[in-house]
């Protein structure tokens, strides 16, 4: 058997992984002192507030006030009064309302609904006006509601 020639490039020794050019002396290892002593200043003054804030029961930074609502205006009380108020009949038209869907019941046979103008949807009397004291659209159909004897702009509160 036959020995291979060891290869140059694959043979170390102790002495060459000496490195003499690194070294930290003079100005970097001043440098290389300071950052350190930095570094642990900010962790333990991080770790002070941090254990501060747990002892004194602080919540942490206060939420930010949620956005100002733009407030709706709904019809003024006369308005809403002056709508018309029908007997409700089971059969009469096509697409007839059978149900307030604000409070989801039932309109019976005879009983006193409100009709909103132009659109003509029925609801519960005590339904429709909490609801037209805060907006001035039909809940069904969304249309502007309408007051015969009185302007709406006059009727918005």
């Amino acid at each position: 058997m036959t020995s291979s020639p060891p290869n140059s490039s694959f043979h170390w020794q102790y002495t060459e992984l000496d490195d003499h050019n690194f070294r930290i002396q003079g100005r970097n290892l001043f440098y290389a002192v300071v950052l350190f002593a930095l570094v642990l200043l900010f962790s333990l003054l991080f770790f002070y507030a941090r254990w501060l804030c747990r002892c004194l029961d602080y919540p942490g930074p206060l939420p930010l006030p949620p956005p100002p609502s733009r407030p709706e205006h709904g019809l003024s009380k006369s308005a809403i009064d002056a709508l018309p108020i029908v007997l409700h009949q089971v059969g009469g038209r096509v697409g007839e309302d059978t149900e307030c869907i604000i409070c989801l019941g039932e309109l019976e046979e005879g009983e006193k609904v409100k009709v909103l103008p132009p659109c003509e949807h029925r609801f519960h009397g005590e339904c429709v006006d909490r609801w037209l004291l805060a907006r001035t659209a039909c809940p069904l159909c969304r249309t502007k509601v309408g007051v015969r004897s009185l302007d709406l702009e006059a009727a918005i509160v």
